[in-house]
């Protein structure tokens, strides 16, 4: 049995076959649900009203609330211990703590700018842990949401007639040139990481050398 990291989303696959028939099937159900979309939202997929993004986007939290459920801490002395983890380190917790569970909608109980606040009107923690749950959810309601609108781009042009294109290759010259080329992301990324002073203007300066003496010759 094949298990992700959240019991909700466990998976039993028989063998590759089986992983290759279920996997078209999602395949196929992710398919048909953007050709739902198309006949029955409104403007889907470019032109989604606000209040129907507003309820796919409540639909892919709820979603993200049931593959990471709340967990539970105990205040313990004005810090907040991880219920879980007391019970793995044999950590005895008091009858009367107070305990308090952090989750998708306790996160977003508050709203953007209470949020911003809870510093200050709660403590750091909090804060902190708010902060990363609402971040983290948003990060997948918006990357799930754009698979579907993808899907939907894909499926509206298929109905229209219009068949994906193919880019041609480029040749191999061609690309080593190119905006995204090796040249050019290896000069990106000494200057990112001379921003970051992980690297020294030393070592840029021999890169960029080194990629002189690299087009010198292979311009020969």
């Amino acid at each position: 049995m094949a298990k992700t990291a959240n019991a909700v989303n466990e998976v039993s696959v028989k063998n590759l076959q089986d992983l290759a028939m279920q996997h078209a099937n999602a395949l196929g159900k992710v398919k048909a649900l953007a050709v739902w979309g198309l006949g029955n939202i409104k403007g889907f997929p470019e032109n989604i009203s606000a209040d129907d993004t507003e309820q796919l986007q409540l639909g892919y939290r709820g979603k993200y609330s049931l593959d990471h459920p709340a967990v539970e801490y105990v205040i313990v002395e004005g810090n907040y211990l991880k219920v879980s983890d007391c019970q793995i380190q044999g950590i005895e917790i008091p009858s009367k703590a107070e305990r308090v569970h952090f989750g998708v909608d306790y996160a977003f109980s508050f709203n953007q700018n209470e949020a911003g606040r809870l510093k200050d009107t709660h403590c750091e923690f909090i804060y902190n842990t708010v902060k990363k749950i609402r971040t983290d959810c948003n990060k997948y309601v918006s990357n799930t949401l754009g698979n579907l609108v993808s899907e939907g781009i894909k499926q509206k042009k298929l109905s229209e007639g219009i068949l994906p294109e193919r880019k041609a290759n480029l040749d191999l010259f061609d690309w080593i040139y190119t905006e995204k080329g090796p040249i050019e992301s290896m000069k990106l990324r000494a200057k990112n990481a001379l921003a970051k002073k992980t690297v020294t203007q030393d070592e840029v300066k021999k890169l960029n050398n080194a990629i002189i003496a690299f087009n010198v010759a292979l311009k020969k």
